[in-house]
């Protein structure tokens, strides 16, 4: 058969290219020998991505016809250089170099390749590690699992790697092969390179090239050319094969997988298979007439049997083979237009299909049923014969119906019931780790991937009177949900091995000599990993499931959706990176000492709320070390006593009459990073202590804790302390008999901390679990926030916004920051509503924004804790807004233009719109802006939605009403998206501001 089966018309290597330069439109990956057989293969599945793919070949084992499909793809690009004579010099830089030059070339035959081999593996893998330096761009060696076959010259320089032709190019092959591999770990070590190896076994697939592939290759080369099937010796030496797609599938993972670099991957299955178990699996595929011959060996080396070392690395990569060879077999030789015997093999196929259904039914009658010993035969007495009755051909007709029912229905029954249960552990499972209860979570996990494994057994066999009976239309579909439940399942079986890991991770204090160990950490930051990479498996599955395809009782939408109740494990890939880091953030490395501040929402301040008291907190080893409660009024006062207190800022000034910058106002900044290295300044002056990191909780975030422990009795004051009554009893200890440095308010407050924490350190683990719900929520809610110290766990708060700073975005923003400078409470009083509304003001995409905001006092006196609400409010909208009119309108009052005294400011990226204003009790404010947004935030032709980010200020109110219209812009129809209320001319939405509020109106 011709091995250029692809018709072609063969065009010029594109050698007069322009240069080629990284883009941030799109990645730009290189594949050196990217016209061979595997590099094509890849070339298309990166295309498929729309990512920009260069191929490098000089085509001595490449072929043109197998890229001729890809020559017409904008984003594809070919040149024919040489590999070793350097780089192209249009070739500037990439993002991704897939090294698979002179991967197989001694399979070829010539005295050349062999040279090649040892030059492209030496002087081309230099000059493509340069180029990967360069460019910073990620690299990959494809290299073989022949290596793991050491062997040395036992010869002489004729023959220096062996006796034949055969064994010298293959071993210089290897010694190649080597000699790159040990290049990369090099540059990998010295350069900082992101690199990892590849190593391969024989490939097989559409457009393989039958001289290569191993003894596979000539044995389909013999069967598509009508001749025996040769073995070569005893046939008994042992070769790995994955199907070409698997291989690349490989490559893919290994390259953009995460966590990879510096990783060996042999992409193999985990069994060989011999040459002769090789030809009879052939053989099914062949005329009765072939037959398997036996032939002289044709090396006179024994090779050493390949011991693959780094099968580890495959379970953090999530690969294996998805191909069975026999299935792989059938896949390329219909690839090739090979004409396949037809009725011997049918034949043998119903035959294996019988004796399997048997066989599945025997395996689930229970030993109990199943006779324990042969029956014993009975003697009968000697009748005399009497006449043979013929029965009628029709009375065999029920017997066979019923023996059919029987035969067909315990496989169904056995899959239906697998699947069903596989979906109620992993439920089970799901809900087990919510509760920290890890045993019976591992053992859920666990008998749902075994459930979901066994239903993917069945599958075979219960699939072909499934779609006869229209029940399914595509047997993928099925397979592919049941895959995903098993991947679900594997990935909450290592979350809940990671989670008995950090069983011990919650600090005790005292301290406690029962503390966990920092390598345990690591350990479960892995398992953690690997629940991640299994996460995202499951995902993939899912999202190739058609459901309306499935129309089986148990398995159907409602199976879909149970499996996917997991799905909340996504973010595990931020908790692996914070496990991680506690190591350090709990003082392992270290002494760690934290700041908590207390604060007060009912008297609002840019970051939660007035500052009264706060907690140091000091961690060793794991351990909380030393824990003091105190009243921020003393730290101020020795701050006032030293005289290194701060400026203030203006407003500070100015409406609260303070001239020094004092740590109870230090939360100024709407940006609480910023603000926390203030009060950091601010506490090192004042007691000579530097603290590593700021947290900041609200009494909001203290109530929900008070629903998981229960009401705490403090003796002291012989009085029960809930979530119900916290705010009163807080605030009639701290402000009833106030004044500066009151130990009243100091011991109160450190009696409630203590007795928190003893009950907190003291929860069963189901409880444990709850508190884990309840930290998780107030981070959503704003009602508290960490400021780490440089770290990973740093970039992690700041990346999920849980750590109060201004957060980022593309789109449009708002960002409402209030200030209450009246020394007062008045904020239990006080709420708001905001109005928002946006609208084209031209053909070109500029938008205009109209807010409105409207507060009510609902205080009835001016008698303390409550009165006067004098409000500093911030808007933060996107940066380069412009602001055209302000208005504010009291209730019984006119509206006045207040344009000029809005204070216009720029800081965190963003436009900053300043105005104060003050509430007597029972008065009612509207402040209403108009302004422009910025050309960054426009409705552009080819734009396919609009973006809101509504950020919530810590301490806000969690039910005041956010209302939204966009006006439907030029040129634009709306699409239907759940939540908005869509009309011809708007699109609107009310929701509460309880979390950030994320809104998008897509267009059609």
């Amino acid at each position: 058969m011709n091995q250029d089966f692809l018709v072609f018309k063969k065009m010029p290597a594109q050698n007069n290219c322009p240069e080629i330069e990284k883009s941030a439109l799109y990645p730009t990956i290189l594949i050196a020998g990217g016209a061979g057989f595997l590099g094509s293969h890849l070339a298309r599945k990166l295309l498929d991505k729309k990512a920009r793919v260069i191929v490098l070949d000089n085509l001595s084992q490449g072929k043109v016809a197998y890229i001729n499909d890809l020559l017409t793809e904008k984003k594809f690009t070919l040149i024919e250089h040489d590999l070793n004579k350097g780089l192209p010099v249009n070739l500037k830089s990439v993002d991704y170099i897939f090294h698979l030059a002179a991967l197989e070339s001694y399979q070829f035959g010539n005295q050349q390749a062999s040279l090649d081999s040892l030059l492209t593996n030496s002087l081309g893998t230099k000059a493509l590690l340069d180029l990967a330096v360069s460019s910073k761009a990620k690299f990959l060696l494809s290299s073989t699992i022949d290596v793991y076959q050491g062997i040395l010259s036992s010869y002489d320089l004729e023959h220096y790697f062996g006796p034949s032709e055969y064994e010298e190019k293959k071993f210089s092959h290897l010694e190649a092969k080597r000699f790159s591999e040990s290049l990369v770990w090099e540059y990998f070590k010295k350069e900082n390179l992101n690199a990892r190896i590849a190593r391969l076994p024989e490939m097989y697939g559409p457009r393989m090239d039958f001289k290569s592939s191993g003894n596979l290759g000539h044995l389909l080369d013999e069967l598509t050319k009508g001749e025996d099937l040769k073995i070569y010796g005893d046939g008994l030496d042992k070769e790995y094969y994955v199907y070409i797609e698997d291989a690349v599938e490989g490559l893919i993972k290994a390259m953009f997988g995460k966590g990879t670099e510096g990783k060996i991957y042999p992409i193999t299955p985990t069994e060989p298979i011999t040459a002769l178990e090789l030809a009879y699996l052939t053989k099914k595929f062949a005329p009765a007439k072939s037959q398997v011959v036996f032939m002289p060996a044709q090396t006179k080396l024994a090779f050493p049997s390949l011991q693959i070392t780094d099968e580890d690395s495959l379970k953090t990569l999530n690969w294996k083979p998805e191909t069975k060879l026999e299935e792989g077999i059938r896949k390329t030789l219909e690839s090739f237009n090979y004409n396949f015997p037809k009725l011997p093999q049918k034949v043998r196929s119903l035959e294996n299909s019988l004796v399997e259904g048997v066989e599945k039914i025997t395996e689930i009658i229970p030993e109990s049923l199943r006779p324990s010993r042969p029956a014993e035969k009975i003697q009968a007495s000697v009748l005399p014969k009497k006449p043979k009755r013929k029965m009628s051909k029709l009375a065999f007709i029920p017997l066979a119906i019923l023996g059919g029912i029987l035969i067909f229905s315990v496989p169904f029954v056995s899959f239906g019931v697998n699947v069903y249960l596989g979906a109620k552990n992993l439920v089970n499972a799901k809900n087990q780790i919510a509760s920290l209860e890890t045993v019976k979570a591992q053992k859920s996990a666990t008998a749902a991937e075994n459930n979901f494994n066994a239903g993917m057994g069945k599958l075979r066999f219960v699939y072909p009177l499934l779609k006869l009976t229209g029940r399914v239309g595509s047997e993928g579909a099925l397979y592919n949900l049941l895959l995903s439940g098993k991947h679900y399942a594997s990935a909450a079986e290592s979350l809940a091995k990671a989670e008995n890991l950090l069983s011990k991770a919650m600090p005790k204090f005292p301290a406690s000599s029962d503390k966990m160990e920092e390598k345990s950490f690591l350990s479960a930051g892995r398992k953690i990993e690997t629940a991640v990479n299994q996460f995202y498996l499951a995902s993939s599955e899912m999202d190739k499931v058609e459901i309306e395809k499935i129309k089986i009782p148990l398995v159907n939408q409602k199976l879909k959706e149970k499996i996917e109740e997991a799905k909340d494990i996504k973010s595990l890939d931020r908790l692996g990176k914070i496990v991680k880091s506690l190591p350090e953030v709990l003082g392992y490395r270290g002494s760690q000492k934290y700041l908590v501040l207390f604060e007060n929402p009912n008297e609002i301040r840019p970051n939660g709320g007035f500052i009264g008291s706060f907690a140091l907190i000091d961690f060793k080893e794991g351990q909380i070390e030393n824990l003091k409660i105190d009243d921020v009024y003393n730290v101020d006062g020795l701050l006032l006593e030293r005289k290194l207190y701060q400026t203030p800022p203006e407003q500070i000034s100015k409406y609260l009459k303070q001239d020094k910058l004092l740590i109870r106002d230090a939360n100024w900044n709407p940006d609480f990073p910023k603000s926390a290295e203030v009060i950091k300044n601010l506490y090192l002056r004042a007691t000579g202590e530097t603290v590593d990191g700021v947290a900041f909780i609200t009494l909001d975030f203290v109530k929900e804790l008070l629903k998981v422990t229960g009401p705490l009795y403090l003796t002291d004051y012989n009085e029960v302390v809930d979530e119900k009554n916290l705010f009163e009893r807080a605030q009639y200890h701290s402000e009833a008999n106030y004044y500066e440095g009151s130990p009243q308010k100091k011991n109160f407050l450190g009696s409630l901390s203590k007795m928190l924490m003893d009950k907190i350190f003291s929860l069963p683990n189901a409880e444990t679990g709850k508190l884990v719900g309840v930290l998780s929520e107030g981070f959503v809610a704003k009602s508290l926030a960490v400021y780490f110290p440089p770290s990973i766990i740093r970039g992690v708060f700041a990346e999920n916004g849980w750590d109060g700073s201004v957060e980022k975005t593309n789109g449009d923003y708002l960002y409402l920051v209030e200030a209450n400078l009246g020394a007062n409470k008045a904020n239990y009083f006080v709420s708001k509503t905001v109005d928002y509304e946006v609208s084209n003001t031209n053909r070109e995409g500029r938008l205009q924004a109209n807010l409105k905001i409207t507060f009510f006092h609902k205080g009835e006196t001016n008698d303390w804790p409550g009165g006067t609400y004098k409000n500093y409010l911030r808007i933060l909208v996107p940066e380069n807004s412009y602001l055209q009119k302000a208005e504010a309108e009291e209730r019984g009052k006119e509206k006045k233009d207040v344009t000029k005294e809005v204070v216009v400011e720029d800081a965190s990226s963003k436009r900053t719109f300043g105005y104060y204003f003050e509430m007597e009790p029972g008065s009612q404010v509207t402040l209403s802006l108009n302004y422009f947004l910025p050309p960054t935030v426009t409705i552009k032709p080819d734009s396919k939605s609009y973006e809101l980010l509504v950020q919530k200020q810590s301490g806000a109110k969690s039910d005041e009403p956010f209302s939204f219209r966009l006006v439907k812009p030029f040129g634009k129809d709306f699409a239907e998206n759940a939540g908005l209320k869509i009309s011809d001319s708007e699109a609107t939405l009310t929701l509460e501001m309880n979390k950030n509020l994320h809104i998008s109106v897509p267009f059609r």
